[in-house]
């Protein structure tokens, strides 16, 4: 029997062969910082919040009476922007940061058309500062209702709602997110365009008049073509490498500097931009919000119960639904092994309730930044790096640059994210359920595009019907027996 021992014996005198570690300092631990690819949120988050920002600026300003006031409200989202990655830091189980969503820039649109009636004539110079404390109360109410189907943990309740329901209404959200990303890169809406079409093809003008409407527009269906060209360009580089989107988003604007300083301005015409009066300071939106608080406020006016009921209503539905497709998406804050799914939709009301209490608009987590982070491998600090990147947005504004691009590059980035809805809701949906279901949701997706509560209801009704249908088609048991042919064999 062996006496050796078991583990090796260390003289005293023996050296260790390890260096020893130099004492940590502050450069040791900025270095680490440093070597890693977390600065590139400074460039890649800009990339895809400002284009966002300003088609969600565009789309809440598409009435007449709210175009001149497009500065106020971009600034308004920047600072929406701004807070949102603040609170992002410190609420959610994410390592994300907060983006805007165009649908709700769409249902903030149809509140501004269907207060106008209500601000004619000297008044209209209350519309702004009443929508601008509007959409920040939304919000709030919005955020309670999320916290509400968190803190009960209400969100099981998406599982009674018929997958035809939920893909008919996202389908529409995204024809909806189309038919205004497309009125915004021709200027004007897409089926007005089509009526002022009709006639030049027609020929029913004098020539010289049909000249000049011809080559009118044709520029604006060019501008459509160049919208979904660019929108398809992205979901090209997209899929070829992490710096696609951003590279071809620079060489948009280089190319239209270049182009603008070739021709001395002539082309792209002027019409082709979004028109910016004047630039505005940082703060003049929180005047706007003590303008309106001091008094000028009129909820009564502003605030119609029934949109309301029906904005929280979708939203909540839509932000649940994307809380459990950004859980497969988005990494984790260091620490947490899985995702409290209810906790997130909780921490996603917290954040609109700070968000609408701050004068901000209704933001969700963003999951387009952190994939694109996640495929220049970077760490768990480049929200850090994105918050700089929006103060430096919001202190400056992205005035320049909206100057300078061409709005159909903003309409392009807004094109992908509506035809990504498409795609998957409607389009792919016929592979995944029975041709009769996949009728009642592209029922219910054109009737979302006309009303979006009535298209909810007409799709929950369609849906009851065809159960009902199919039910009553079983033809259950239509044998009977008493056992007299069978025989035991025991």
């Amino acid at each position: 029997m062996s006496s050796r021992p078991l583990l090796p014996q260390i003289s005293e005198s023996c050296e260790s062969t390890e260096k020893p570690q130099p004492p940590s300092s502050w450069r040791s631990k900025l270095l680490p910082l440093c070597t890693r690819s977390d600065w590139l949120a400074a460039f890649l988050g800009p990339a895809i919040s400002v284009p966002f920002a300003t088609c969600y600026a565009a789309l809440v300003c598409r009435e007449k009476e709210l175009q001149p006031h497009f500065p106020v409200v971009l600034q308004q989202v920047m600072w929406t922007q701004l807070a949102g990655s603040i609170i992002a830091l410190f609420v959610g189980q994410f390592v994300t940061t907060t983006n805007l969503d165009p649908l709700t820039a769409i249902l903030f649109g149809q509140l501004s058309r269907r207060v106008m009636a209500r601000f004619q004539g000297p008044a209209v110079e209350l519309l702004l500062p009443n929508m601008m404390i509007a959409m920040p109360i939304m919000t709030v109410v919005l955020g309670l209702a999320l916290y509400a189907v968190g803190r009960w943990k209400l969100a099981f309740m998406l599982r009674f709602f018929p997958y035809t329901v939920v893909g008919g209404f996202l389908a529409g959200s995204g024809v909806l997110i189309l038919q205004e990303s497309l009125a915004l890169a021709a200027g004007v809406e897409v089926w007005d365009l089509a009526q002022q079409t009709l006639p030049v093809l027609v020929g029913s003008s004098t020539p010289a008049e049909t000249a000049q409407s011809g080559m009118y527009i044709c520029g604006l269906w060019l501008q459509i073509g160049l919208a979904v060209a660019f929108s398809w360009l992205l979901e090209v580089v997209r899929e070829l490498h992490t710096f696609g989107t951003p590279l071809l988003m620079a060489f948009s604007l280089g190319l239209s500097l270049i182009v603008e300083w070739a021709s001395d301005g002539s082309w792209p015409p002027s019409s082709w931009f979004l028109s910016f009066p004047e630039p505005v300071s940082w703060w003049e939106p929180f005047e706007l919000l003590a303008q309106g608080f001091s008094g000028d406020f009129h909820p009564t006016q502003v605030l119609d119960l029934e949109f309301l009921v029906t904005f929280v209503t979708i939203m909540t539905v839509s932000w649940s639904i994307n809380t459990l497709a950004v859980a497969k998406l988005v990494p984790l804050r260091p620490g947490l092994q899985r995702c409290e799914e209810q906790s997130e939709i909780q921490s996603l009301g917290l954040t609109n309730i700070l968000l609408g209490g701050l004068g901000c608009y209704s933001s969700m987590q963003s999951f387009k930044i952190p994939m694109m982070m996640r495929g220049v491998k970077s760490g768990p600090t480049w929200p850090y790096f994105n918050l700089v990147a929006n103060c430096l947005l919001f202190l400056a504004s992205p005035r320049a640059i909206i100057r300078c691009v061409p709005r159909f590059l903003f309409a392009g980035s807004v094109v992908r994210l509506s035809c990504d809805l498409i795609n998957e809701w409607l389009l792919e949906a016929r592979e995944r359920i029975a041709i009769k279901e996949w009728y009642v949701l592209a029922a219910t997706a054109l009737v979302v595009v006309l009303n979006v509560t009535l298209g909810i209801i007409f799709g929950l009704f369609l849906t009851l019907v065809l159960f009902a249908v199919e039910y009553s088609s079983v033809t259950g048991v239509i044998r009977e027996g008493d056992l007299s042919e069978t025989r035991s064999n025991v």
